[in-house]
Formats: C-alpha cells, sequence, structure tokens
C-alpha cells in the first residue's frame, strides 16, 4: 500500500530505495505517529550550523540505536550504519540552504500480517529546516496528573493525545505551553522538553526517574557546572515554580526556550542565568569533542 501525506515543513531533498529525490516522490510521510508507534522504527537527529560547519550530538548511538530497533523488531533494510552516515552527509550537501538541519531516518512495513519477522523494511530518510521561534513563552498547568500506569503514561504507551489535547486547550486560552504534573502536583516537563527553574541562584530539574534524559538536559548541567551554578535534581512541587525567579525548557529539537508568565505570574525581567546557558551554546558549545560524554561529531 502507498502512503503520500503532504508534509507541512519545508523540505528539499529525501533518500528512498537508494535514491535522492524531492520529498513529494516518496511514499511515506515520516512524521506519522500513528504510523511510527505501530509499524516502524523511527530516529530524529537534529544538526546545528557554526563557523561554516555541521555538528551534531551523539550521532553513532542515534544510528546504533536504530539499528538495534530494527533487530528486535526482525526489519531487515539494504544499507549499514556507514551507508546512512553517508547518505546524511549527501542530505546535507544537498540541502546547503537549509538553515536549521533536522533529519528522520525511518523504515517501516506496510502489511496486513501480524508475522513480521525477517520482513524487508521500507527505508527513507528526510531532512526539514526546522525553525524554532525564539518567543517568550506563556506557560500554565495541566488539567491532569500522571500515574505510574501504562494507560495514563505517554512515555510507556507511546500515545501523545492528551499531551496534544492539553496543549491546544491552553492555546484556547492564550497560553503557549503546558507544564505536565505528576501525581502530588510534583512537576515533570512539558510535551518533551525539560523544564529548569531558577531560584536565588540554583538550578532546579526534575529527577530522571520519571522523565526522558534529553540530550540537551545532560548539556545544560554540564553548562550550569562550567559556569559554576549549581544544580538540584529533585521532586519539585508546582507551588514552588510560582516562587521562582526563571524558568526555561529545552530539547535537542527546540533548543532552549524561556518561560515570562506562568498564569498571571510574571518573569519577564530575570533572565541572567538563560542568558548564560545560551550565550555558552552559541559561542562555546562547539568548541568541545564531547560533553558529559556526549560526542560532538563535525561533518562537512
Amino acid at each position: 500500500m502507498m502512503i503520500n501525506i503532504c508534509e507541512p515543513k519545508k523540505i528539499i531533498n529525501s533518500y528512498s530505495n537508494w535514491e535522492f529525490c524531492n520529498y513529494n516522490d516518496i511514499n511515506i510521510w515520516l512524521l506519522s505517529h500513528s504510523l511510527n508507534y505501530w509499524s516502524a522504527i523511527i530516529e530524529s537527529i537534529r544538526f546545528h550550523r557554526s563557523w561554516n560547519w555541521i555538528y551534531v550530538f551523539w550521532l553513532d548511538q542515534y544510528l546504533y540505536r536504530f539499528l538495534e530497533g530494527l533487530r528486535f523488531r526482525y526489519y531487515n533494510i539494504k544499507e549499514s550504519k556507514k551507508d546512512i552516515v553517508k547518505i546524511i552527509i549527501k542530505l546535507l550537501l544537498l540541502n546547503k540552504n537549509i538553515v536549521n538541519p533536522y533529519i528522520r531516518v525511518i523504515s517501516y512495513i506496510w502489511d496486513n500480517s501480524i508475522n513480521t519477522i525477517n520482513t524487508n523494511a521500507i527505508f527513507s530518510i528526510t531532512i526539514t529546516d526546522l525553525y524554532v521561534p525564539n518567543l517568550d513563552l506563556k506557560s500554565i498547568e495541566s488539567s491532569f496528573y500522571r500515574y505510574n500506569d501504562i494507560s495514563n503514561n505517554y512515555k510507556l504507551s507511546s500515545n501523545y493525545s492528551r499531551n496534544i489535547i492539553e496543549q491546544i486547550n491552553a492555546q484556547k486560552k492564550w497560553y503557549d505551553v503546558v507544564i505536565f504534573l505528576w501525581k502530588n502536583h510534583e512537576i515533570l516537563e512539558w510535551l518533551s522538553e525539560n523544564i529548569f527553574i531558577v531560584k536565588d541562584n540554583i538550578v532546579y530539574t526534575p529527577e530522571i526517574w520519571n522523565i526522558v534524559d534529553w540530550i540537551n538536559r545532560r548539556i545544560i548541567i554540564w553548562i550550569l557546572k562550567e559556569i559554576w551554578l549549581s544544580i538540584i535534581e529533585n521532586e519539585i512541587n508546582i507551588d514552588f515554580l510560582r516562587s521562582a525567579d526563571e524558568v526555561f525548557f529545552s530539547w535537542s529539537a527546540t533548543w532552549i526556550r524561556k518561560i515570562i508568565k506562568f498564569w498571571d505570574i510574571n518573569f519577564y525581567w530575570n533572565s541572567k542565568v538563560y542568558n548564560q546557558i545560551k550565550d555558552f551554546m552559541v559561542l562555546n558549545l562547539f568548541s568541545y569533542d564531547s560533553i558529559n560524554n556526549i560526542k560532538i561529531t563535525k561533518l562537512i
């Protein structure tokens, strides 16, 4: 069965079946979560331009995880890890006009049969220009609390529908983002972004036992130590946020973004720690070969 759904972001070239082509010429929508979580293995990789070079964090681990996912599902593809790296580099070269490269690597099946052992999967890669506006955000808290239950925890069930509904409801109230809460009103994160709260020049962030320990989270923790600021990983009650000096989010796809308002509480004027981290990311980050055991690869 052929799939051809328009992709809303800017896409120039893609790769499928050993051919480089315009995205409209391949037959898969690479950002379809309903497809990805049921019948596909997918990895999303953010690349960064700096000083006429392109950098990427943890490329080897991304591709290792992708290939291990294929092995776990018993999917077969022709491309090796070395082939995939070559394809990624060529896509970057073909799309030099893309300022914020964001690549999705996917292998999927489309078969009515439940038995997928040793299935020859379809393999594709698409590059998008994922520009994230540098906007200050207004936030509210979620109207429901997550519990340690597969039906209610999207990380276990791979179901983002409740998160998206909460986000839509927040936007109807003229807010930008939703802070999701764990039981007892403890803070978790935004949709997929880790949250950092600054109080009296100390930075607080939730423990990793119930959140995703994203690459950017580890990088920010490392930067805080480099600039001699204390970081405390602990349970954080939503009431603590109300007395914060600064609040910001971070994720590899969106980099770092600041919260300026939570309900009717303003954080407009204090951005000291946020600005220090952001400046370090722009000016210093790519002078390192690795950060906090995360390898930085320099490409083309």
